[in-house]
């Protein structure tokens, strides 16, 4: 497998590629530093997508037999009032792995989705807001 390389572009935006070689108008970031503004740069994007209040939508793909293992996908309806797959960057914010079918988590006996957008809600929001200071409440979950 390919190592991960990570890219400033000229604006300040932070890539992730395996082929850097095809990037060379770029700055290549070291590793650890390039993974922690490409992470920062997408939970920026999704504290823009989803103010608070925002309701996150997950969907079941797949259970494993055990019922152990989840693979969820994660959507919001965004301002043109569509459905938006934001199934990637929450998996990289979260720092869970993923598939081709969603974002692969595990537990038993609980509500998974909700389990995701609390996550999800709490790593976008730390310290909460004025009316919640759980910050894992600031983001709403409904299934699909």
């Amino acid at each position: 497998m390919s190592k991960e390389h990570f890219l400033k572009a000229t604006d300040g935006n932070i890539f992730k590629t395996l082929h850097p070689e095809f990037h060379k108008e770029m700055e290549l970031l070291p590793a650890a530093e390039g993974k922690r503004l490409y992470i920062e740069q997408i939970k920026a994007d999704l504290k823009k997508l989803l103010p608070g209040g925002s309701t996150v939508y997950t969907s079941v793909r797949s259970v494993s037999s055990s019922g152990m293992s989840h693979v969820m996908r994660v959507y919001f309806v965004n301002k043109n009032k569509r459905i938006s797959n934001i199934t990637y960057s929450a998996a990289q914010v979260l720092g869970w792995t993923m598939n081709n079918d969603g974002v692969r988590m595990s537990g038993y006996n609980m509500n998974m989705g909700f389990h995701l957008v609390y996550t999800l809600s709490r790593i976008l929001y730390p310290k909460g807001n004025k009316a919640n200071k759980d910050g894992g409440y600031i983001l709403k979950h409904e299934w699909i």
